[in-house]
């Protein structure tokens, strides 16, 4: 369960730090007992809903579409695959659908400190992991609807229509929005690549980036998720797409290699491949439909250890984040995942340079926006591109 120190709490509130401790010495607000004084999360989310229902200024409405408010989760209603997040942000009751995967992933739960970042009709969450901001994005193809609620009304954001470039600078001006879905491996570096391509292609707005398994967004696709770019971890799930008719020849951008990864001080001993069939060890893997999954399989197999596993997930980030909250003491993810957090620590695997995964990527045949997609491409091919994944330890395609 999250806890918040007084300072925490009080700018969380709105308030000041005399205010929050004159509250615990009255027994307004709990604490855990620790020491510096903490004050339970699902405490404080109930205090923020009480202070929020005092009326607040008439005018303050939500007149952009690129707000962020952070604030803490008080409700989480979770309804089969999908879930419903309510966020309370001063005044402000913040409302999200999404994937009830994406609530597990972020750990959202009554008390959790989050950021709901909107953007036209779309709300992201992020969870805080250590001082780094962490941020699943939540959109399109999960077929998610947002809404932003303000406790004086409704409150939206409205999307102006993309302005449309005349005809001559069409093909050399690409605009209007552009929609990436992209491996969870690929999550640090296509951020960094769509900043960047939006700053050189200011009439081009790129939306939140969905970032899962390979094999989940080659289904989502499949199926009919409105996408203009795609860029797997492996060819096999890039194959699906191109079978059924939706992509053409893509183009490997990258490649990447295991790492075994144990949280900071290794509990567990882990010394190598073989302790991962050291049943008394928690072990997480990728799902073997997945990329990071299968070349897990492989590089185990190659090793012939037949590893005591624990848990499967969807996609590297979920392994990952189980390994450095310590709910793990051991899993393989790429090594472009491992050096993402300081909560983890590699152990010497030198057969995982064996195991190379190819990333590939394609502009859609169906893409709405096909010359943004297509400039995006050429983009991460492009030598800037390129010098972006090397520093985040991508390998050369």
């Amino acid at each position: 369960m999250s806890a918040y120190r007084i300072s925490d709490a009080a700018r969380l509130l709105g308030v000041s730090d005399d205010t929050v401790r004159r509250w615990v010495d009255q027994g307004v607000l709990s604490t855990t007992g620790r020491t510096p004084v903490e004050i339970p999360g699902a405490d404080l989310a109930a205090k923020a809903v009480e202070l929020a229902r005092v009326p607040g200024d008439p005018t303050d409405v939500l007149s952009s579409a690129r707000n962020r408010f952070t604030g803490l989760v008080t409700r989480v209603q979770v309804d089969g695959v999908m879930a419903q997040v309510d966020i309370q942000s001063g005044p402000h009751r913040v409302v999200s659908l999404m994937s009830a995967e994406a609530v597990r992933e972020l750990n959202l739960e009554p008390g959790s400190l989050a950021v709901a970042v909107v953007k036209a009709t779309t709300v992201i969450v992020e969870t805080p992991e250590g001082l780094i901001m962490r941020r699943t994005s939540l959109t399109a193809l999960a077929a998610v609807a947002a809404a932003v609620l303000a406790l004086t009304g409704c409150a939206s954001a409205d999307t102006a229509p993309a302005a449309t470039p005349s005809e001559t600078d069409a093909a050399a001006t690409p605009s209007g929005s552009l929609t990436i879905s992209a491996a969870a491996s690929l999550a640090a570096a296509f951020d960094e690549l769509a900043a960047e391509f939006e700053a050189a292609h200011p009439e081009v707005d790129v939306l939140p980036i969905s970032y899962d398994g390979s094999s989940t967004l080659a289904t989502q696709i499949i199926e009919g998720a409105r996408v203009d770019v795609f860029a797997s971890a492996d060819e096999k799930n890039m194959q699906k797409v191109v079978d059924a008719g939706l992509a053409s020849d893509p183009e490997p951008f990258a490649t990447n290699v295991l790492a075994l990864v144990v949280p900071t001080g290794n509990p567990g001993g882990v010394t190598g491949l073989a302790d991962l069939a050291k049943p008394d060890l928690n072990v997480v893997l990728c799902a073997a439909e997945v990329p990071c999954g299968a070349a897990s399989a492989t590089l185990l197999q190659n090793a012939g250890v037949t590893a005591s596993v624990d848990s499967y997930e969807q996609n590297v980030t979920a392994v990952l984040t189980k390994v450095a909250s310590g709910e793990a003491d051991a899993g393989l993810v790429y090594v472009t995942d491992a050096a993402t957090t300081t909560d983890v620590e590699r152990v010497d695997t030198p057969a995982a340079d064996a195991v190379v995964n190819t990333y590939p990527l394609v502009a859609l045949n169906g893409a709405a926006n096909p010359e943004a997609a297509s400039a995006f491409v050429a983009f991460v091919l492009s030598d800037r591109g390129q010098q972006v994944l090397s520093a985040l330890g991508f390998g050369a395609p």
